[in-house]
């Protein structure tokens, strides 16, 4: 049995092997003892090591193994000094300084213009779809503003319109006492409806400047003119730009006949407020009404002449209509215009298509809708309504234009000429 003092037995015979082999052999003790001094020092395996003592199996056995053990200590700890240094780089690129120098060289700065501009343009962009949106489910009215800042929109209308006493007229058999107009129906059964609410709504105004007759006529989209006669039609007439249009025919500053044409190539999948809306307005121009309004990013007037991207209150006329009206014709005798309104329900009969020749004791203007007149007034009407541009055959031009109306007017000659009121279609 070993003694406290005396060496483990491993470690004894470890040391009594190495002292005979030295002593059999002196060459081969010297070149251990050299090589053994050519690697670093060991972990001791004296006596006086309590690791040894306790758990003499696990105490290194050569000198090959005091290097594997040293490498391996070597990249352990270079393996943690590695991953450090990517913790302590990860940290660095996570912060947001402006400008910084590290190790006496200088860091990119991390907002730029380029960036800055970037990340700004997408930003705008949301704002203004947002602001669009906002706008089209407001019903098109005016927009909030911030307190202290300028009006998003205008409050005032730029288009001034057109007083009275400029705006086109019917010449009427007594002056000032209203207009008695005879309106023909030569539209697709689709649009009777609508048809039925707009000549009512215009012929029962408050103040009422109106009294009207309606005729059915054969359909006719074609639509040619009747003298003393506002006709309304209906017809696809293609990808022209405009969903309604209203020509009026004026010979000495009176309007001979208007035409009201509802496109359908627009309107035909349009909603019943777009449609009444479109009718209204045309039926409008009809009688010499100018627009109360141009400009399609205020308040809504709640009238039919005015321009709106929000049809549903804005589909029939209102006072400030009939109001323009009594300036134009005066005021309808009630009376006779009870007589006349009980003739017009009492005549449902059809009438054939024919000219009826304008005569001043009828109220008419003095112009006369002969052959030689209509074969050029349908050829300005080819030009203008095909292409939305002003006639080629003529003297045309485009009086005015601003991406939501337009209004051209052809000379025919012999002091007659032609406007075209176009309401255009919406992208």
């Amino acid at each position: 049995v070993a003694s406290e003092s005396s060496p483990p037995p491993l470690f004894a015979a470890t040391t009594m092997g190495t002292a005979a082999t030295a002593e059999s052999s002196g060459m081969l003790l010297a070149s251990s003892t050299i090589s053994s001094s050519s690697h670093h020092a060991p972990i001791s395996a004296s006596p006086g090591n309590a690791r040894d003592r306790l758990y003499p199996e696990q105490a290194p056995r050569s000198a090959q193994e005091f290097d594997d053990l040293e490498i391996a200590q070597k990249m352990y700890q270079e393996e943690k000094d590695a991953a450090l240094a990517r913790s302590i780089s990860q940290q660095e690129l996570t912060r947001v300084p402006v400008y910084r120098l590290v190790g006496g060289t200088s860091q990119k700065k991390l907002w730029t213009w380029k960036r800055m501009v970037a990340l700004t343009i997408p930003l705008l962009a949301v704002l203004a779809i947002v602001i669009a949106l906002v706008f089209v489910f407001s019903g098109g009215r005016r927009l909030p503003t911030l307190p202290g800042q300028p009006p998003v929109f205008r409050d005032s209308d730029p288009f001034e319109g057109i007083r009275p006493e400029d705006a086109n007229r019917w010449k009427t058999q007594d002056e000032g006492k209203g207009l008695y107009l005879q309106i023909y129906n030569a539209l697709d059964p689709d649009w009777e409806v609508a048809f039925s609410v707009a000549v009512n709504e215009w012929d029962f105004g408050n103040p009422d400047a109106l009294s009207l007759t309606t005729q059915r006529v054969a359909v006719d989209s074609d639509c040619q003119p009747i003298d003393f006669v506002l006709k309304v039609c209906n017809g696809n007439y293609g990808e022209n730009r405009w969903r309604g249009i209203n020509q009026v025919m004026i010979a000495d500053g009176f309007i001979i006949n208007s035409i009201a044409k509802l496109n359908e190539f627009y309107l035909a999948d349009a909603d019943d407020d777009q449609r009444q809306y479109t009718m209204c307005h045309e039926i409008g121009h009809g009688f010499g009404l100018p627009h109360t309004d141009e400009d399609f990013f205020n308040e809504d007037l709640g009238n039919c002449m005015d321009y709106t991207s929000n049809p549903a209150v804005n589909k029939s006329p209102d006072q400030s209509n009939y109001l323009f009206l009594t300036d134009l014709y005066g005021y309808v005798d009630v009376r006779a215009g009870n007589r006349h309104r009980r003739r017009r329900q009492r005549r449902t009969r059809q009438i054939p298509q024919q000219r009826r020749y304008l005569q001043p004791e009828n109220g008419g203007g003095g112009g006369l809708l002969d052959e030689d007149l209509l074969e050029r007034y349908n050829k300005a009407v080819e030009e203008v309504t095909t292409s939305g541009k002003p006639a080629t055959s003529f003297p045309s031009k485009i009086v005015h234009e601003d991406g939501f109306s337009q209004l051209v007017v052809a000379d025919l000659g012999d002091g007659v000429t032609v406007e075209f009121h176009m309401l255009l279609a919406q992208p």
